[in-house]
């Protein structure tokens, strides 16, 4: 009785868990989808376990990453110091799309979060803007932006 209850429970929990993990896949790939679509020269690469990345030519590469519903961000890197404004403006129109809100909200947060990197370098930067948690660096390589919703 004791080896039903328990295989019932392992079962139960493994269903529960298998059917988060594919709630979770659709949703970063119907993102992944809708990004691919609605910003020019987005193709999307590789899918991990929590992300799915897109190539863009304005940055080296970007992610959209699906920890859980409640947990979405948007990750761009470029190989270079000072990124140009159609990384921005890349930035700006992705994280929009995978977090919902103003592309121009977006392009600001990540312009306002360079912007004190570079002049950390370095470091690690976090900055609150429009309701989002940014967070960047920044050295005389490269620089990298990632966004999320504020919990």
């Amino acid at each position: 009785m004791m080896r039903r209850t328990l295989a019932a429970i392992v079962s139960s929990a493994w269903f529960c868990v298998a059917s988060t993990y594919e709630a979770k896949a659709d949703q970063c790939d119907a993102v992944a989808g809708e990004l691919a679509a609605r910003v020019p020269g987005v193709n999307i690469a590789r899918r991990s376990s929590v992300a799915v990345f897109a190539l863009h030519p304005a940055v080296k590469y970007s992610s959209i990453g699906c920890l859980n519903a409640k947990s979405v961000n948007f990750f761009a890197d470029v190989e270079d110091k000072y990124p140009s404004a159609s990384f921005f403006d890349y930035f700006g129109r992705a994280a929009a799309i995978a977090l919902g809100g103003a592309a121009e909200e977006f392009r600001e947060g990540a312009v306002r979060c360079l912007k004190r990197a570079l002049a950390k370098s370095g470091d690690d930067i976090d900055l609150q803007h429009s309701g989002r948690s940014f967070q960047c660096s920044a050295d005389s390589l490269s620089s990298s932006v990632v966004v999320q919703r504020d919990k």
